[in-house]
């Protein structure tokens, strides 16, 4: 049985509405946090509603769309957490990213630079945030 440690905090994920992403938000759920489940374009908003509704207490779940790479992006994303629980954000779980699924070293300039934008965009935007960030690719902790 997983721990409450987490009531009423508020943890927003992004890249959320499957995946890793998806699977952090209903951690984060069942240790009683409210969250807000991220999504790129409105054709995820479906999936996005969909864990929303999977969760234990889905009244305490908001989903947002916002395009974590572009400068509104973060505000966007910050302004609809705002408006579902208030001005407090506990916990940023920067899970987000976009790049193609090939070796790295096969990489160009321009797809790892697409990649880095989203990180850092992300990461720049969360000022915000009152607690910790966690950032996750690929199932990796970056930081």
């Amino acid at each position: 049985m997983s721990s409450k440690s987490l009531v009423n905090k508020v943890a927003i994920v992004t890249g959320a509405s499957r995946g890793i992403g998806a699977a952090i938000v209903r951690e984060l759920s069942n240790r009683g946090a409210r969250v807000v489940i991220n999504y790129l374009t409105p054709a995820e908003k479906d999936e996005a509603e969909a864990v929303r509704k999977s969760l234990a207490s889905p009244e305490n779940a908001t989903i947002a769309e916002a395009d974590l790479s572009t400068r509104r992006g973060p505000g966007l994303l910050a302004a609809a957490a705002a408006k579902a629980h208030g001005n407090r954000i506990d916990i940023l779980v920067n899970n987000a990213a976009i790049g193609p699924m090939i070796p790295f070293d096969s990489s160009d300039d321009e797809a790892l630079n697409a990649a880095w934008v989203v990180a850092m965009l992300a990461e720049e935007g969360a000022s915000w945030v009152n607690g910790q960030i966690v950032s996750v690719s690929g199932g990796s902790v970056l930081s």
